[in-house]
């Protein structure tokens, strides 16, 4: 996030302060103290498809390490392009089995 001071005098003038940046969602709260380290985001709520990806690919790579590590290493803002990926190729390759299924099926019958 890049924060930019603007102050205006009582004479309309615009004073513009120095720019600097701040990570929110970098798991090192020092400024942003409002939310806590594992809490997500979201840029839509309504948007279940990529939630439902998320979900897949954090329980997904958790399995892939036999429960070894804590679920919040993968499951936090940092992650959600890897488990978003993740999960949406899972998703993808059940379809895809999903109608070579049937099709098998259709063949027998």
């Amino acid at each position: 996030m890049r924060c930019t001071s603007i102050l205006t005098d009582s004479e309309n003038k615009k004073y513009i302060g120095k720019e600097y940046t701040e990570y929110p969602y970098d798991n090192n709260f020092k400024v942003f103290k409002s939310r806590s380290e594992n809490e997500m985001d979201w840029a839509n709520e309504a948007d279940n498809a990529l939630n439902t990806s998320e979900w897949f690919g954090a329980i997904l790579r958790y399995g892939f390490y036999f429960g070894k590590r804590k679920f919040n290493t993968f499951y936090n803002q940092k992650q959600l392009k890897k488990n978003a990926l993740v999960g949406y190729l899972f998703q993808l390759i059940l379809i895809v089995l999903f109608f070579y299924a049937l099709y098998q099926y259709s063949r027998h019958y």
